[in-house]
């Protein structure tokens, strides 16, 4: 490129068609990224699949171009609060955290553009735009006003733009951009290193005239950056200078102070060739947290010219075999090693032009670019680049004099430079595409409370998540945190709780823990009411909590009674207490609690021939009511729990639950303790309770958290609530959150199965941490993903036995849209909630030991 041609190319504009100063038209789209940092190896392939579809559909030349961009702090402030209509103090304060840390360190994201030529092999038309371009270079000298290209051409191109994006594979979902796409690459590409990009967001422009791109940023080039060297000896320093691989970008228009920029490219593949996976030669860059861009210059040649191209490349070949041995034989003998060579190269790589009618030959440039505050910096970083693809055996390699090409080669509109031609690669359609360019590691969703960071790839974006946006999407907003004791699991279920808390959800908790660390959180977290079952101070007897509403009365006894006392509602009991509640629904009896059923049962009032049934009935209750755990349902003096509380916590530490095994079969549950039936019954009735509370006001949301979620799953009853709860919840924002070690313990695979968010924290026991995979997506039971989630995820440290503070919330995480990454769990900034989501109370036992030795 000419010094003079070195300067902003693109001079008009019309909807997503650009002119450059030559008087080439290009049309540009905006690309959407693939998922493929943790995709199990089908999804990898039909990823490489995918790219190899867009470059054996695109033919001629055309630029990729990959650019980095951060996530400002004012864009995570509006995504966090959009949809809080009254935002708590703590969630305001929590914000205003949150965006001092992200402004500090800016979590990254990668922009796609397409932008290829849309000119045609007709000779007037060469000349048309040749005859502009001249025009208007004359015009300039002169300072006379600008001729914008014909709206004839326009319509032309327009339609030849059209033909290229319908080549474009839809699940790249191309978006026509236009001046402001054109306006924020230039000032990322003259920038970048100075100054944090946000990330963009264009509307598809549309096309109502040409517009001279007249503020578009005009870079000025200082290679080496030689401006900053004050000594001339140093100047004249060959050695020196040539170490200088960088240079110094200054706009000349706009406030943006200068930027020093490095650039390197793919100089020669592994000589074992292309293979997959193993070959992502671009996508390699996304590991690192540096800022890397990426431009790919390419010239696609359909198959058969390019198979006639290297026929003649074979006869020169077979001449050199004539001219060294007089051998007239094929190409395949002879005894000259480097032909021999040559001529094997050209076989293979003919078989692979011949392997698929669609296939193309593929002359791209790949060319790397970082950035920084200094040229040492920048060079720094391409250095680190360079060190890592040489340990895949990949070859970077750029001169300082070729820097300055290298810059411009980046901008759309800009003619490919000779220095670029040096570092062009040769290959095939379907071994380009193993470098798989075109991905982006999104994981969660664009809005709500910030959960963790996605640190799949060295991007580190916030993952959000919003459970009543599920809902209101016809998703469903329950979820399951998995894994082994110490993974993480109650610190994450305890972050969620806080962050719904602050967005104004009602708590409702099931706390089995012997130290009461949710009646701590929610007693934290907000004004909270406990009912503990083991000190009943309030009553969750139906007829208490449901006075005006005889059928939830009904249900919910029936809910209770049918499992306390092991009674099937079609045997002589459950008909009996069928015809009771019938009678007291049409008001033919008058009850008012659990323990007015007890009495009526025991009198007179039933008929002679159900009387010895009814006394049955009534004195087993009897039993049970006299359990201290049986208080809270039979104990008429104590006053109705209050469920209108932001949280309400059942607190049944010390109530003895069956074992899976107790419950195995009908004569093991026959067999029940009077405790572990009062134990069974009445974590089936609160997961019903539960439900019922989050189905009282469809506006709120409300999340119901089951911890050691096996004691309720484990039982039919119990099982049948919460999978009811998942299955209709969403209609009522109701979400079901559960926590548990094993996948298997969260219930049948029904249940198990409409989970929509999926947490999997370290397992370190392997056939434990299969099951857990499968749960997770069972496309990643494999070697490589056990080995992650027994070793790799939050490790234990050998020497202190703890996790290292930087590793701690560790966990694979699957979201509402299917997509698995690895994150890491961000508990709240916020001093106090922080306290609150890390700290466990003592357990009792150690209370008391304390006092003892106190």
């Amino acid at each position: 490129m000419r010094q003079k041609d070195q300067r902003q190319p693109i001079q008009w504009v019309n909807g997503n068609i650009f002119v450059n100063r030559k008087g080439i038209p290009y049309g540009i789209w905006l690309l959407s990224g693939l998922s493929y940092g943790m995709s199990p190896f089908e999804q990898k392939k039909a990823v490489q699949a995918l790219h190899r579809d867009l470059f054996q559909s695109l033919t001629g030349e055309y630029k990729i171009l990959g650019l980095t961009s951060s996530i400002s702090g004012d864009e995570i402030v509006g995504r966090m609060l959009e949809g809080v209509e009254e935002p708590t103090d703590h969630l305001m304060n929590e914000v205003r955290l949150i965006h001092d840390e992200l402004t500090a360190f800016p979590p990254g994201a990668r922009s796609f553009f397409l932008i290829a030529p849309l000119t045609s092999m007709n000779p007037r038309e060469y000349l048309a735009r040749f005859s502009w371009a001249g025009d208007n270079e004359m015009r300039e000298s002169l300072g006379l006003p600008f001729n914008p290209p014909s709206l004839k051409a326009h319509r032309e191109w327009q339609i030849r733009s059209i033909t290229v994006e319908g080549r474009i594979p839809s699940a790249f979902k191309p978006r026509p951009v236009g001046l402001a796409a054109l306006n924020w690459i230039s000032i990322k590409l003259a920038t970048r290193g100075s100054s944090w990009i946000d990330s963009p967001y264009f509307e598809v422009p549309t096309p109502n005239g040409w517009t001279r791109a007249k503020g578009l940023v005009e870079p000025m080039i200082d290679p080496m950056a030689k401006s900053d060297i004050d000594d001339p000896r140093e100047l004249r320093n060959v050695w020196k200078m040539a170490k200088r691989r960088f240079v110094k970008v200054t706009p000349q228009n706009g406030d943006y102070a200068p930027s020093y920029q490095s650039f390197t490219a793919i100089a020669a593949p592994p000589q074992a060739g292309y293979e997959f996976p193993g070959s992502e030669f671009i996508n390699i860059a996304s590991e690192l947290p540096n800022e890397v861009d990426f431009a790919l210059l390419i010239k696609s040649t359909p198959a058969e010219k390019a198979i006639a191209k290297n026929r003649r490349a074979e006869r020169n070949l077979t001449d050199q075999y004539k001219q060294r041995s007089g051998d007239q034989s094929s190409i395949t003998g002879g005894n000259n090693a480097e032909i021999d060579r040559s001529a094997a190269a050209l076989r293979e790589y003919q078989t692979k032009l011949k392997a698929d009618e669609r296939e193309v030959e593929i002359e791209a440039t790949s060319i790397f670019c970082t950035s920084g505050a200094t040229g040492e910096e920048a060079l720094e970083q391409i250095r680190d680049l360079e060190a890592m693809y040489k340990s895949s055996e990949w070859i970077l390699d750029s001169a300082a004099a070729e820097q300055r090409d290298f810059f411009w080669d980046f901008f759309p509109g800009a003619i490919p430079s000779s220095t670029s031609s040096q570092y062009t690669q040769l290959t095939v359609g379907d071994n380009f595409a193993m470098g798989v360019p075109l991905c982006e590691d999104s994981l969660g969703m664009r809005s709500g409370f910030r959960i963790a960071t996605h640190i799949t790839d060295g991007r580190f974006q916030p993952v959000f998540i919003n459970l009543s946006a599920l809902a209101e999407a016809d998703f469903s907003g329950s979820f399951a945190v998995i894994g082994e004791l110490g993974s993480g699991k109650s610190v994450c279920m305890k972050t969620i709780a806080s962050n719904m808390v602050d967005r104004g959800a009602q708590l409702v908790i099931v706390d089995h823990s012997d130290n009461q660390e949710w009646v701590a959180l929610a007693q934290d977290l907000t004004n909270a009411n406990v009912i503990d079952f083991a000190n009943a101070n309030a009553s969750v007897d139906p007829f208490k909590l449901f006075p005006e509403n005889k059928k939830q009365i009904r249900y919910m006894a029936m809910n209770l009674l049918t499992t306390l006392l092991s009674m099937n509602v079609t045997d002589g009991r459950g008909r009996l207490l069928g015809k009771v509640f019938k009678d007291f629904e049409n008001d033919e009896i008058e009850l008012h609690s659990l323990n007015d059923l007890k009495n009526y049962l025991l009198s007179d009032s039933i008929e002679p021939e159900r009387r010895e049934t009814a006394c049955s009935i009534g004195e087993t209750i009897e039993i049970f009511a006299d359990v201290d755990f049986g208080r809270a349902f039979f104990d008429p003096t104590l006053p109705p729990a209050d469920l209108t509380y932001d949280a309400t916590v059942f607190a049944t530490h010390g109530m003895t639950l069956p074992t899976k095994e107790d419950l195995t079969s009908e004569i093991s549950q026959n067999q029940l303790s009077i405790d572990k039936r009062v134990g069974r019954a009445a974590y089936a009735y609160l997961a019903a309770l539960g439900r019922n509370i989050g189905y009282e006001d469809d506006s709120r949301d409300v999340l119901f958290l089951v911890d050691e979620a096996y004691h309720m799953t484990s039982s039919p009853e119990g099982h049948k609530e919460i999978l009811q709860g998942i299955k209709t919840g969403r209609k009522h924002k109701f979400h079901v959150g559960i926590g548990t070690h094993s996948a298997e313990e969260i219930g049948d695979q029904n249940l198990r199965s409409l989970i929509t968010l999926r947490f999997v924290f370290r397992t370190r026991d392997e056939d434990l941490a299969k099951k857990n995979l499968e749960w997770l997506d069972k496309k990643y039971v494999t070697n490589e993903y056990i080995q992650a989630v027994t070793k790799d995820l939050a490790p234990i440290d050998e020497a202190t036995d703890k996790v290292p503070e930087n590793r701690r919330g560790e966990c694979f995480f699957k979201d509402h849209r299917g997509k698995v990454g690895k994150a890491k769990i961000e508990i709240p900034r916020d001093p106090d909630r922080r306290k609150t989501v890390l700290t466990s109370p003592p357990k009792r036992s150690n209370v008391k030991a304390q006092e003892l030795v106190g």
